[in-house]
């Protein structure tokens, strides 16, 4: 599994259990995740302001990431049945960190022995895109990201097959260099034991979202506030080559109102992670 490009720094995310129990049994309950630069090598910082000294103490946290994303591996290897397959649903706004913090669990998955052990895969929820062509014919185009502009029955149809572990299944992945998806890109062989699923509206309660509520065995939220999200977006349209002013157009007119919906009308995951 390909990383995306790291930060430099960790930012770190307070934990809620749906039921009140804690993630961590240290004193700490506080997951690190390295967040994706939305650039191609551009180091970013997002929510705090870090000193030397934090920068140290930063440095030290960071060797609790492996402990952290192993405890969240473990449960679910916890949630899943012996002979059955677990589908974890990562969701929350765009800009959240889902794809580099899926990425961390179904590496750490894989990584992980013993006789017990079966493979984990990874199915982003972008790969079900619809086409540009078509959005533009629309007139969807500048909407793109929006859940109508996506294969949702598609998408929610492949989860409900891929439930199933009695034979191969092919996903799309999205290119986003090309800006598009590409058909039968993902492999999920019959002994993929967990399959982790990441996308903005996985938890979205209006249909045909709400049809996969039953599906998951292990929901994660990732919720950092909007004022980082608009950061983070921003960035990312400038990065992709727009100045300022388009890139804030871009975030106020879709990025945002798309993460407003995901954080107001998403059903309550297993666990939350909120930014600190």
């Amino acid at each position: 599994m390909m990383f995306k490009q790291p930060l430099t720094a960790s930012v770190f995310f307070s934990v809620h259990w749906r039921d009140g129990a804690a993630l961590s049994t240290g004193a700490d309950h506080r997951l690190a995740i390295t967040w994706p630069s939305p650039g191609h090598g551009r180091s970013w910082r997002c929510g705090h302001h870090q000193t030397g000294a934090d920068w140290q103490g930063a440095g030290r946290r960071e060797a609790t990431v492996s402990h952290d994303v192993s405890h969240v591996c473990e449960l679910a290897v916890s949630q899943r049945n012996r002979g059955s397959r677990l589908l974890v649903g990562i969701a929350g706004p765009p800009a959240s960190g889902k794809s580099t913090f899926a990425e961390a669990v179904v590496s750490r998955l894989n990584q992980q022995g013993g006789p017990a052990a079966s493979p984990a895969a990874l199915l982003p929820m972008d790969g079900y895109h619809l086409d540009n062509g078509l959005l533009r014919s629309r007139g969807l185009l500048a909407r793109k990201g929006a859940p109508q502009t996506f294969d949702s029955h598609g998408f929610c149809d492949a989860l409900l097959r891929l439930q199933k572990a009695d034979t191969e299944s092919f996903f799309p992945r999205f290119d986003r260099q090309r800006d598009l998806a590409v058909a039968n890109a993902i492999s999920v062989a019959p002994d993929v034991g967990i399959v982790v699923v990441e996308g903005n509206y996985l938890l979205l309660k209006a249909d045909p979202w709400s049809r996969l509520e039953r599906l998951f065995g292990l929901t994660v939220f990732l919720s950092p506030g909007l004022d980082v999200l608009r950061q983070r977006l921003q960035l990312r349209w400038i990065t992709h080559g727009l100045d300022q002013k388009a890139a804030l157009h871009r975030v106020t007119q879709n990025d945002l109102p798309n993460a407003e919906l995901v954080l107001a009308q998403s059903r309550p995951a297993d666990l939350l992670l909120t930014q600190d």
